[in-house]
């Protein structure tokens, strides 16, 4: 037997080398060797290959899928694909171009001998197919297609009445999911009897419209049981002949409805974007719609959103505003994604007064919110064109001015209110009590009027004991609350919570005072605290005098995992750990003003 003479068709010389010298190893003739697809095409011309090995990424401005479509045009050769990629797109396009194998590089010597000897027997195969029977031919030429082979019944005025199924391909039953063996045989009128199978091929009568030697393509229909679109093509052939093409077609149509969305769509929230509102305005800017108003919304605490729990509490944050904007509209109106915190709505026939309420509407929908780490808030304006003369870009600027001028004026509040809100949510996520917070509250006070520390710092004390721990808001419930020993992992997520409660806190006018102390009053006198590991005086006084107030009340009031302790105990455990973990100087004192408290009760 002749050798099979291969055209390598591969960018990189290295690779072409060494798959050259695999070649020639097993036996093959390698008649030339190119890196871009206007030379493999005039090679074929010249060196009339019987195989091509394609590498799909090649040099000059055709790839090798569209190298492959230019060859396939001219010359009847096989092509395997080389490839360093395995995605479903690039398979995809790979079978699109009609390629008789697809390997994945670094491929093995004996994989490329195994597919150059079943694609050259399959091309072998497929040329005896079109020298002595045609369906071969079309099975062949439809390997990656759904395949169905006719016989014509026709009547006795020769005219063709229905069709019996003499043979499908496998693709085929992987793509509608039809046994060979229910409908072999059989002729496509009784399939159609079957309740299953009456969504197939319903167009029969178009069939009698092909014409010899052509290929009429029908319709692209769903098929709703197996989940699919589906392209149908038919060819009459030659005897009495029908072939019938099925190609799954559905990533490509899942495709074009994916772009056709995100083109006009804003991926996260799934609104309309700013460019289809741009477009839309056009079309709404007009007499019939008028009271045209609009709306401009922009969200409170999205920066606190993303700052302290991540991007991914942000984007929630989105998703759960713009579903307060559609429960509060009508089909009608046009909701869109304006920017990146900020909305815009549009409402044809709406006025000054119904715009007004529908604001009011979206603000009484996020206060109801509960359940959610920062709840939903949005400073709104709003804005009406009753005359044809006013301009809708005039409309919407004043429609932004107010909702600026609103924001201003509500933002602080709203911003305070989740800090609240957080704060809230903490002490029912933990279960500490309103009077933890005042008897701590309540000794550090002591403690800093015994010292008669600035009515500035003693201020910060006070709050300093309402929002150390807010930051163990973005803590997992079943760690902060966990009875038995933590892992290593879950002790990492817990050193983190000084962390984010000094973003909280920074983000916060009322808090930013306190911010440097909640970041650090679990850091240790000695420098072996958490998170920065600074130690003596770098602790802010504050934070100092909280890490002592506030293991004292862990010890008299206990944990789970740990029992409580007597008053005198526990002043003795912080003796012993002065020096240590807490200021000595701050410990004398702090023994002392809690002795003096103790006796007076």
């Amino acid at each position: 037997m002749e050798k099979v003479r291969i055209l390598i068709v591969e960018d990189c010389k290295i690779t072409a080398k060494i798959i050259k010298s695999a070649l020639i190893s097993l036996g093959y003739e390698v008649v030339d060797s190119v890196a871009t697809g206007e030379d493999a095409i005039a090679s074929c011309f010249h060196q009339e290959p019987d195989l091509i090995l394609m590498d799909i990424e090649i040099e000059g401005p055709m790839n090798g899928i569209e190298t492959a479509d230019k060859i396939r045009s001219f010359f009847d050769v096989p092509i395997i694909y080389l490839t360093a990629l395995s995605d479903g797109i690039t398979l995809s396009r790979a079978k699109t171009a009609g390629g008789f194998a697809y390997l994945i590089k670094p491929f093995r010597k004996m994989d490329l001998h195994a597919n150059i000897e079943m694609t050259t027997y399959a091309h072998r195969m497929k040329k005896k197919a079109k020298e002595n029977e045609v369906k071969y031919r079309n099975i062949f030429d439809n390997m990656f297609d759904g395949f169905i082979y006719c016989k014509i019944v026709f009547d006795e005025t020769n005219k063709p009445v229905d069709y019996i199924l003499l043979e499908v391909n496998d693709a085929f039953e992987k793509l509608i999911g039809i046994k060979k063996e229910n409908i072999l045989g059989k002729t496509i009128n009784e399939i159609l009897q079957l309740e299953q199978y009456n969504h197939l091929l319903k167009d029969i009568e178009i069939f009698n419209e092909a014409v010899y030697g052509e290929k009429v393509h029908i319709k692209e229909y769903f098929l709703d049981y197996v989940g699919k679109w589906f392209s149908i093509t038919v060819s009459k052939l030659q005897d009495g002949y029908l072939s019938i093409l099925i190609t799954d077609i559905t990533e490509r149509k899942t495709s074009e409805e994916k772009l056709k969305f995100l083109t006009f769509h804003d991926a996260l929230t799934g609104l309309y974007n700013r460019t289809y509102f741009q477009e839309e305005l056009k079309r709404y800017d007009v007499p019939r719609q008028l009271p045209l108003s609009v709306i401009i919304g922009d969200i409170n605490g999205l920066k606190l959103a993303n700052d302290v729990f991540g991007h991914n509490e942000g984007d929630k944050l989105l998703i759960r505003i713009a579903e307060k904007l559609k429960q509060s509209c009508r089909v009608e109106d046009l909701i869109a994604r304006w920017g990146g915190d900020e909305f815009v709505i549009l409402l044809p026939k709406t006025n000054e007064e119904e715009a007004k309420t529908i604001c009011q509407r979206i603000t009484n929908f996020c206060k109801q919110e509960t359940d959610c780490l920062v709840k939903t808030s949005i400073a709104l304006g709003y804005s009406t064109k009753v005359q044809e003369s006013q301009d809708i870009q005039r409309l919407l600027k004043e429609a932004e001015d107010k909702m600026y001028k609103n924001k201003l004026i509500s933002s602080k509040r709203a911003h305070e209110l989740i800090i609240s809100s957080l704060k809230e949510s903490l002490i029912e996520k933990t279960h500490e009590t309103k009077e933890h917070i005042e008897e701590i509250k309540e000794n550090l006070l002591l403690v800093g009027s015994f010292m008669s520390l600035s009515l500035k710092l003693l201020s910060e004390l006070a709050l300093l004991a309402e929002f150390h721990d807010i930051g163990k808001i973005a803590i997992p419930k079943e760690i902060l609350n966990k009875t038995t020993a933590l892992t290593e992992k879950e002790r990492e997520i817990i050193k983190q919570h000084p962390v984010t409660g000094y973003r909280i806190a920074s983000s916060s006018r009322n808090l930013m005072p306190i911010a440097e102390a909640i970041l650090l009053h679990h850091e240790w006198w000695d420098g072996s605290g958490y998170p920065l590991g600074v130690k003596r005086e770098e602790i802010p006084i504050t934070a100092r005098l909280l890490a002592i107030v506030e293991a004292y009340y862990v010890m008299l009031h206990g944990r789970i995992y740990k029992k409580p302790l007597k008053p005198e105990e526990a002043l003795q455990e912080i003796r012993d750990y002065a020096g240590r973990q807490f200021d000595p100087a701050l410990v004398n004192v702090f023994i002392e003003v809690i002795q003096k408290k103790n006796k007076s009760h």
